[in-house]
């Protein structure tokens, strides 16, 4: 990361304020990742490798305005955070999946230490990934513009919660052992070529907005509302996909050999005859 390249990244996510090692500044910056960049699993989704060299994610978020899924997003932010001078580093977590005992360490967060005080960021879990860094204290409830949060402490490690209206689901189990680049490259490979993998086979899309969340489940998409509420429509075309990719997630689709074929697909498996809504 370079601070040519840094301040490429700032304009790109409109972000103007000082780059003081502040929880202030930690706070800005993540707000501002998390809208402007979708969550998105294209590339293993069509097949396209997933790289996480600096170079490889500078052009695809910065140049080509794109997104990515967890080690993405996270990799590329750690990179900002390092180049800024915070005391940054990167974790593993297991995302815990319902029906799966013993989950794989294929999630990546954030730790930084400020004041001796740590801080937990994530960038990369999708729509329910916090929009803000969480003070790593579990006697607190985290109030943010799209839910709570809170930390429970088990074993040798943390469960990350996430709350709505006194429902609580845990999101993943992390421990506070440093993970390196190489760690991640391991994650990576099996999460983005796993035949089995949900990120092989599904379509997932998901950014906030200052009024609301979107996620795309394959050809479902949903809008979640600040006040609890959502919206539900279901994409009947590869045309309708395309749209919403271009407008509401802000997607370039250039260079994605085969997007059609594997849209067309997801309509024939997953389409059941609706209305269809304009996007």
């Amino acid at each position: 990361m370079t601070y040519e390249r840094l301040k490429q990244y700032f304009d790109r996510i409109n972000y103007r304020k000082g780059t003081e090692q502040t929880i202030q500044t930690l706070t800005l910056l993540q707000i501002r990742h998390s809208l402007t960049f979708p969550f998105e699993n294209l590339n293993p989704f069509l097949d396209i490798p997933v790289l996480l060299d600096t170079d490889t994610l500078f052009s695809k978020m910065i140049v080509d305005h794109r997104g990515g899924y967890c080690y993405e997003h996270n990799l590329f932010f750690l990179s900002v955070l390092k180049k800024m001078k915070f005391d940054s580093r990167g974790l593993s977590g297991r995302v815990l999946e319902s029906g799966r005992e013993q989950p794989r360490r294929t999630h990546m967060l954030i730790i930084t230490t400020l004041n001796e005080k740590p801080y937990i960021s994530d960038v990369g879990f999708g729509s329910a990934a916090p929009c803000m860094p969480l003070l790593l204290d579990t006697d607190i409830v985290h109030q943010t513009p799209f839910g709570q949060y809170r930390f429970i402490y088990e074993g040798d490690g943390y469960i990350l919660e996430s709350g709505f209206n006194g429902k609580w689901r845990p999101l993943y189990y992390f421990d506070l052992q440093e993970q390196f680049h190489e760690d991640f490259e391991v994650g990576n490979w099996f999460t983005s070529t796993n035949v089995k993998a949900k990120f092989k086979n599904d379509l997932m899309v998901s950014i906030k907005t200052e009024k609301c969340r979107y996620t795309l489940d394959n050809t479902t998409l949903t809008s979640y509302k600040r006040d609890g509420n959502k919206e539900t429509m279901v994409l009947v075309s590869k045309e309708e996909i395309r749209a919403v990719l271009n407008n509401i997630f802000k997607l370039k689709l250039n260079n994605l050999p085969g997007l059609d074929i594997k849209l067309q697909e997801l309509i024939e498996r997953n389409i059941q005859p609706h209305n269809s809504g304009k996007v």
